[in-house]
This record gives structure tokens, C-alpha cells and sequence, in this order.
């Protein structure tokens, strides 16, 4: 201890020293060092929590994202089927309405057809009845003697009587 004195170290200091400071420590350690590990502890699980948290939230994003690309292909792929269905139906609808329409021309042609036959059934029918007279009046006009016309219009009417029997 001669040694401490004769450096400038009081030993009852030295001794009241090294006591304080492990006091000192004591209560730093137990009042500041307990709560500031807990809380750095607390921290620390708050921390790799969230980091979890963080890490969960990614994989369900892209699991989010997977599903919509997926969705998103579907509703694509369907819109497709949709589109090629709706144009399927519209050639369908289109050769349909073709049809009709064929069948429809074919009717109105028919009636037509049958329209004319009859009107030019009607025709000759008047074109019959009226052409005697009509050869008549246009054989007075030509031979203005009677005796003339009666001789014309005998030599025609042999002449069309086979091909009116014929017809």
C-alpha cells in the first residue's frame, strides 16, 4: 500500500471509489440497462415481426398477383370463345336469313310466274274474242267492196283454221 500512497492513491479512496462505482453500475444495471434491453428486446420483436408481417404480405401479393394475371387470362380466353361464339351465330343467323330469303325469292317468282301465265291466258282469251271483229272492220277497210271482203276473209279463215286446230 506504500506503493498507492506514494504514487498519489489514497487506498480508504481507492476503496470508496471502487464502492461507488459498483454501486453506480448496480443501479445503472438494474434501473437503466434491464429496461433498455427489454426494450430493445421488445423492439427487436417488433422489428422481426413486422419484417414476418412484411415477408407474408409480399408472398400474398404475388399469390394476388398470380391470381389476377390468372383471372385476367381467363376473362381474355373467354372474351375470345365469346367473340368467336357471337360470330359463329351471326354466320349461322346470316345463312339462315339467306335461306329465307332464297325461299321467299323463289315464292315471289313463282307468283309471278303465275301471274303472268294467267294475265297472258287473259290476253290471248280477249286477243280471241276480239280479233274477229277486229279483222272485220280492218278487211272493210282494205277491200271496200263486200263481195271482195267476204272472199278475203274466207280464204283466211280456211287458212287459220288447221293452225287454230293445231294449237
Amino acid at each position: 500500500m506504500d506503493l498507492l500512497t506514494k504514487i498519489g492513491i489514497e487506498p480508504k479512496l481507492l476503496l470508496a471509489q471502487v464502492v461507488n462505482f459498483g454501486i453506480v453500475v448496480f443501479i445503472i444495471y438494474y434501473f437503466l440497462h434491464k429496461p433498455l434491453s427489454n426494450l430493445i428486446k421488445t423492439r427487436r420483436e417488433k422489428i422481426e415481426s413486422g419484417l414476418k408481417k412484411e415477408k407474408e404480405a409480399e408472398e400474398l401479393m404475388a399469390k394476388v398477383q398470380s391470381l389476377r394475371q390468372d383471372i385476367l387470362t381467363a376473362a381474355a380466353k373467354e372474351k375470345e370463345e365469346i367473340i368467336l361464339a357471337t360470330r359463329a351465330k351471326l354466320v349461322e343467323l346470316e345463312e339462315a336469313e339467306r335461306e329465307k330469303l332464297v325461299r321467299f325469292e323463289l315464292n315471289e317468282r313463282k307468283k309471278i310466274e303465275a301471274a303472268l301465265a294467267q294475265t297472258e291466258k287473259e290476253l290471248a282469251k280477249e286477243i280471241e274474242a276480239k280479233f274477229p271483229a277486229l279483222f272485220l272492220n280492218l278487211s272493210s277497210k282494205i277491200f271496200p267492196a263486200k263481195d271482195l271482203n267476204e272472199k278475203f276473209i274466207k280464204a283466211m279463215l280456211e287458212q287459220t283454221e288447221p293452225n287454230g286446230q293445231n294449237e
